[in-house]
């Protein structure tokens, strides 16, 4: 069990990762400056890396003010290489933040790089047996979300999530269970696919009124 950490849970860099039966408990913990993570998992490297997680846990995390974005469990590719993510047997629960966006399960290609040239890359993501539970937010809060922002590279993320179960979400305008966006810029082209089966989605708000689809 990890807790009372400052800014990340776990934050790892550059390489391959396994993680089994974790537990990050946001408990006694603090953001560090605007940015809240429970695990980041980042690739900027030019090198593929293949990330595998099982039966990860992650709750009780609050921000009360200053935080624009509570990352609960992201993976983020801004190398120009591939990210192959497997999770399977994630829960995520009671999340929140009060002056600020939260998002539970986000996968991205460069949404964190504010270099003066970013490159793109690929997330080939497989999420299994996901429970996502009581997320609230002043601002936005996405169950799911992916992202790809294709600047001076192509960006492209191909998601497959099956039998998940979201609900208790509490947000905003711009509430989801599940978010896709992509952003391109001269010729680059963003891709963002996801394929979504057996999914729940129940008790779920935006802005106050009910929003139980992506």
């Amino acid at each position: 069990t990890i807790t009372a950490f400052q800014g990340h849970g776990i934050n790892i860099s550059g390489s391959n990762v396994t993680l089994d039966n974790i537990e990050v408990d946001g408990a006694g913990s603090t953001s560090d400056g605007s940015d809240y993570f429970g695990i980041y998992l980042r690739n900027a490297t030019s090198m593929d890396n293949t990330i595998n997680a099982t039966n990860i846990f992650v709750h009780g995390m609050h921000a009360v003010s200053g935080v624009n974005d509570v990352h609960t469990l992201a993976v983020d590719q801004a190398g120009g290489s591939t990210t192959t993510a497997n999770f399977s047997g994630t829960t995520v629960s009671n999340i929140s933040n009060d002056d600020g966006n939260v998002g539970g399960f986000f996968m991205d290609v460069n949404a964190f790089d504010f270099s003066d040239t970013p490159l793109g890359g690929t997330i080939n993501a497989s999420v299994i047996n996901t429970t996502v539970d009581s997320l609230v937010a002043s601002g936005g809060v996405s169950a799911f979300g992916l992202a790809g922002f294709a600047f001076d590279d192509p960006a492209t993320i191909e998601a497959s999530i099956t039998n998940s179960t979201v609900t208790g979400v509490r947000g905003g305008p711009n509430s989801f269970g599940f978010f896709n966006a992509g952003a391109s810029q001269d010729t680059n082209l963003s891709t963002v696919h996801t394929t979504i089966q057996n999914s729940l989605l129940a008790d779920n708000l935006s802005d106050g009124i009910k929003n139980n689809c992506a």
